[in-house]
């Protein structure tokens, strides 16, 4: 029962809040994802990249503090487990499986849904496909022949947590974005080796809000255009630095023909910029509050950084999946520079990259492998997926919708 009252708390707070930042243009959610595989790649290497971008508005602890001394101290937010009978899986923060053994990588990026059935949740589709599937085209068809569930229309719609894109890239050079609802299913196998997503449909019709319904979705949109724009001009010549330069990209407006896309000018600070730096921007530019408010509004932000962690870009991964290699920035990555975690010994992978780790790494995730990658971590999964399924599916959810509503201005 605390589980559940935990939960319904949870949802509760975020279906209050939801509607007063999506009043705010651009505050819906902005993570950005981007893969290129050949022929777009000049090395022949297969690239998957996500900026994870969350809000202090949602969150109240030090989230982006704890991340950069995780990162000073060596120790990642990595860590290696494994389900019985399942593939080993690098996964983020210990629940969300970004890397498998097989070399299939997974980034994700929220959506508004409107759509409305029973079936897995999104916690359960990414965990079940992750596990079983070592390509792009073996995960679609699992997550597509799997039951999904959508929360149906009401005040959590337009909450970041009821919907999610799917963007994947394999060992073989696969790229594939789904989206993914109730009803209905697309996958689209990238363009000339290149794919971009954000927080909005490009494939699917009817199932997100428009930009007059949900006037939020801007910023979003705008961060997709500047996304495809980018992996567009770079087809062909996309390297490792290619795709940090483009993941550190702050511009969205502009684009000179004649002119290199990264060198434009940039506009920080907006949230419409794949490096998105929200509201609150790190102390390191604490000179841009001091011009727009004076010096106390600099301490004023740098304070607020420092209690809630500032919006916008929270971490930056690039993933080669081939490889088994993760590169991790913990914030924005035009300040932070990437760093590689080489995973590939860890999970087993056969063909991967070996390479020096720092010794938090490696010590974090020997001290914990009995325990991730044996029975209990399994049944602690299994048990969450089962209990997340079960509130979705039953008459919890119709009935707490209501009591939202009515709690809503």
């Amino acid at each position: 029962m605390r589980g559940k009252a935990l939960l319904i708390a949870i949802l509760l707070l975020s279906s209050v809040a939801s509607p007063a930042l999506a009043k705010i243009p651009g505050s819906f959610g902005s993570c950005t994802g981007v893969a290129a595989a050949p022929p777009a790649t000049k090395d022949n290497n297969t690239y998957i990249a996500w900026n994870l971008d969350l809000y202090r508005e949602l969150f109240l602890i030090p989230i982006q503090p704890i991340l950069i001394l995780l990162y000073i101290l060596g120790i990642s937010p990595f860590v290696v487990v494994q389900l019985p009978g399942g593939y080993k899986c690098v996964t983020l923060f210990g629940f969300i499986p970004i890397l498998n053994e097989k070399g299939l990588a997974l980034t994700l990026n929220a959506v508004p849904l409107l759509d409305e059935g029973k079936g897995w949740t999104h916690f359960h589709l990414m965990t079940d496909v992750m596990w079983y599937c070592a390509t792009v085209k073996e995960a679609a068809e699992r997550m597509k022949s799997s039951p999904r569930y959508a929360p149906g229309p009401g005040p959590l719609t337009i909450t970041e947590f009821l919907g999610l894109n799917y963007l994947f890239a394999d060992a073989q050079g696969g790229i594939a974005s789904v989206e993914a609802t109730h009803s209905d299913f697309y996958v689209f196998y990238g363009k000339n080796g290149i794919t971009a997503q954000t927080n909005v449909h490009q494939f699917l019709k009817g199932y997100c809000p428009t930009l007059i319904e949900l006037p939020a979705l801007t910023g979003t949109t705008m961060r997709l255009v500047r996304a495809w724009t980018l992996m567009s001009f770079y087809a062909g010549k996309i390297d490792l630095e290619t795709i940090k330069g483009i993941m550190r990209d702050r511009e969205y407006a502009r684009l000179n023909a004649t002119t290199d896309p990264l060198q434009c000018s940039a506009n920080p600070g907006l949230r419409q910029s794949i490096c998105n730096y929200g509201e609150t921007r790190f102390p390191a530019y604490w000179y841009g509050a001091c011009e727009e408010g004076g010096l106390m509004n600099a301490i004023k932000q740098t304070i607020i950084w420092l209690l809630m962690g500032w919006g916008g870009t929270i971490s930056s991964f690039i993933i080669q999946p081939e490889k088994g290699i993760i590169w991790w920035a913990p914030g924005n990555p035009d300040f932070f520079h990437y760093k590689p975690f080489y995973c590939a010994d860890l999970l087993g992978m056969e063909g991967g990259a070996s390479g020096r780790n720092p010794m938090g790494f490696g010590l974090l995730n020997t001290v914990l492998r009995p325990i991730l990658c044996g029975s209990i971590y399994g049944s602690l999964i299994s048990t969450i997926i089962y209990m997340l399924d079960l509130f979705c599916n039953s008459s919890l959810m119709p009935m707490f919708l209501k009591i939202a509503e009515k709690l809503l201005p």
